[in-house]
């Protein structure tokens, strides 16, 4: 019988799994290949992520939505992710939320692990710290 596979992202999340032996202690590895590739999580792969390592799909669900650095849909080009932990509040960052979600996605966490440098934030996967408005604004313009 010939399957046809109407979610071409989910031959993606089958090799993921199977690059990493199906072994449930490589989950977060194999949200990262994921991730790498399709560039979020795709809640529809949670159920065969389970099936793959035989685990349940609450743990997939549970794991996935722990890590601030896994997305379960694709992102705008345009969004930011801020922190808003105490160090990122107290030099502002909460201010900063409001001013740039009038013309941007913003994406809130609470720690990119740049404490010493608040406010940061994160675009494309690189953290930035000591982050303003303005700062923000030409980095998305450049595209960087």
């Amino acid at each position: 019988m010939v399957t046809l596979n109407i979610y071409p992202e989910m031959a993606m999340v089958k090799s993921a799994c199977q690059a990493c032996a199906n072994k449930p202690d490589m989950l977060l590895e194999i949200f990262h290949i994921i991730q790498a590739n399709l560039g979020y999580v795709p809640v529809k792969a949670y159920q065969q992520i389970a099936d793959a390592l035989n685990i349940s799909r609450a743990d997939v669900f549970g794991v996935v939505t722990f890590y601030h650095d896994f997305n379960n849909s694709k992102q705008a080009a345009n969004t930011i992710t801020l922190c808003q932990s105490e160090a990122c509040q107290s030099m502002g960052s909460a201010k900063l939320k409001t001013q740039l979600e009038k013309s941007y996605t913003v994406k809130t966490v609470y720690c990119l692990g740049n404490c010493a440098l608040a406010p940061s934030a994160s675009i494309g996967g690189k953290t930035y710290g000591r982050v303003d408005k303005q700062r923000l604004e030409a980095i998305m313009e450049a595209g960087l």
